[in-house]
């Protein structure tokens, strides 16, 4: 890592699926700087992780940096917890603006060039049948509506009439931004899954 200033604490994330932190996905605080109103601003030196990320969807940017404020001001992953638990209470409440949900991916190939069927490829095969298929390098912005149906049904595009949502897929999807903030502090998405259902985790304490 090159040198980028003096912070009060630093997260490395662990690979997924391995031990060890990953230099690719960290997130740190920058000694001297205030938070803004709202998110993280210069305050939080952020790589790798979801709110860096071009295709998050707005809400969960702003999540996982209320997140990252939470675990800055109690040092205490159950705290996380509770600010996730609030988030998921106004999604599965409906109180979300849809608007705030959608996802932009960069199309690298035609729909038809997708090997699985995922969400980006629904919402590309969507664009097509609405006649504006789109062109290796555009973007396609969609929300997902409901997962488990198949086809076009999956999503609707940014441009189209946006009303419900998929609360299980964008729950999953806080889950593990949330899981990118805990995760330094031994915890897993399981955990996550296990704490916000109601089930009691041991606390870990304070770190640092």
């Amino acid at each position: 890592m090159e040198y980028e200033g003096a912070f009060e604490w630093v997260a490395f994330c662990p690979r997924r699926g391995g031990d060890g932190g990953a230099l690719t996905r960290y997130f740190g605080r920058r000694r001297g700087e205030s938070y803004p109103d709202e998110g993280v601003g210069e305050a939080v030196k952020t790589r790798g992780i979801e709110c860096r990320q071009d295709d998050t969807p707005a809400w969960i940017v702003r999540l996982q940096a209320s997140l990252i404020r939470t675990l800055d001001r109690t040092h205490d992953v159950e705290a996380v917890v509770g600010e996730l638990r609030r988030w998921l209470r106004r999604l599965e409440d409906g109180d979300v603006d849809p608007s705030e949900l959608l996802v932009t991916q960069r199309v690298s190939k035609r729909a038809e060039q997708y090997r699985y069927e995922t969400v980006t490829v629904a919402a590309l095969k969507r664009a097509k049948w609405k006649d504006c298929a789109l062109e290796p390098g555009q973007r396609v912005e969609y929300l997902v509506v409901d997962d488990d149906a198949t086809g076009l049904g999956r999503v609707r595009l940014g441009h189209e009439s946006l009303g419900r949502y998929d609360v299980g897929w964008y729950r999953r999807e806080a889950i593990r931004a949330t899981e990118s903030v805990v995760s330094p502090l031994g915890w897993d998405r399981e955990q996550i899954q296990r704490a916000v259902s109601g089930v009691v985790e041991p606390s870990l304490g304070e770190f640092g």
